[in-house]
């Protein structure tokens, strides 16, 4: 490939940060700011998803946004490389939610601008490559959503280079509500966190995609950046989430603490363990009515029939 001719993405179709091929693996390695990074394995899906002759020329295919959001919200929860192959790719398609609906979406940004601002008049920039981690597909939806905020008097911006936002006091006011609010589509997810690269992928393969294919949002402390204190960051998403889930595999005592909070703030929690640990469950918590699985695809199974039946949208 010469210096002229730009590495692309084949699913957004934006420059590629870079793109690695294993011809004998048959895999595509691609880092890219907008999706972040993932595996395509296949020429045939890498054909499909829009591209060829040396990531440079692409067929009649257009770019698929919704895709984008998809693998970058689930990097972004993961830190972990999604791995795509024809199976993936159709349960990812098929189970991820995504917000169609403004008002959801208004969340979504107001959160992400409240995470982002630490002074009442800093200036919060947008950079476009952020435009899937907020449930959008393009810039153009970006400026249609901020004129709905501008409208509503949360925020002031400017469009110059670079999308500059300012929270009002209107929008401060919003934000408060939105972080005691308890019809959040948010769900603290409580469990062992570390190198426990079986209950890393229990999250990836069951948690992730039981909360999401029923229309909620996961929420995971150790995959998000933040400046407070970790107990303090705890209690405030506990406290705007709508439910959380409690796997007490490994038997943390963190699970435990966060469990006990949630209860006493009023909100459900759904109790998970392996089953060969459920001798080892602390008393306190042995009278609840665990999800006992054996495996990732039990636990996302049964999940999605619990949130489903006792959960309310």
């Amino acid at each position: 490939m010469t210096d002229s001719q730009k590495q692309i993405c084949p699913i957004c179709h934006n420059p590629a940060n870079d793109i690695k091929i294993e011809d004998h693996r048959n895999q595509y390695y691609i880092s890219c700011e907008y999706c972040g990074k993932y595996i395509i394995n296949g020429h045939k899906l890498l054909r499909e998803l829009c591209i060829k002759n040396n990531f440079v020329n692409f067929n009649k295919h257009d770019p698929d946004k919704e895709l984008s959001i998809i693998i970058r919200q689930t990097y972004e929860q993961t830190r972990k490389e999604v791995y795509l192959t024809y199976e993936i790719y159709d349960k990812l398609k098929k189970e991820f939610y995504i917000p169609t609906n403004p008002l959801e979406i208004i969340d979504k940004i107001m959160e992400y601008l409240g995470n982002k601002v630490n002074n009442f008049s800093d200036a919060i920039e947008i950079p476009k490559k952020d435009i899937p981690l907020l449930f959008l597909k393009n810039e153009k939806d970006l400026k249609t959503m901020l004129i709905f905020l501008k409208n509503l008097d949360y925020i002031d911006y400017n469009d110059n280079q670079t999308i500059n936002c300012f929270l009002k006091l209107k929008g401060w006011s919003y934000l408060a509500r939105l972080h005691s609010k308890s019809d959040s589509n948010q769900v603290f997810v409580a469990m062992k966190m570390g190198d426990d690269e079986a209950l890393n992928n229990l999250y990836i393969n069951a948690i992730n995609p039981a909360i999401t294919s029923t229309g909620f949002f996961p929420f995971r402390i150790d995959m998000e950046e933040h400046n407070e204190k970790i107990c303090d960051r705890i209690i405030a998403e506990i406290k705007k989430s709508k439910f959380l889930i409690a796997d007490f595999t490994g038997q943390s005592c963190n699970v435990y603490y966060e469990a006990g909070f949630a209860m006493g703030l009023g909100k459900p929690v759904i109790f998970c363990c392996r089953k060969d640990e459920v001798e080892n469950l602390k008393f306190d918590t042995r009278q609840y009515n665990h999800i006992l699985w054996e495996n990732d695809a039990d636990l996302k199974e049964a999940l999605i029939n619990r949130i489903s039946a006792t959960i309310k949208k």
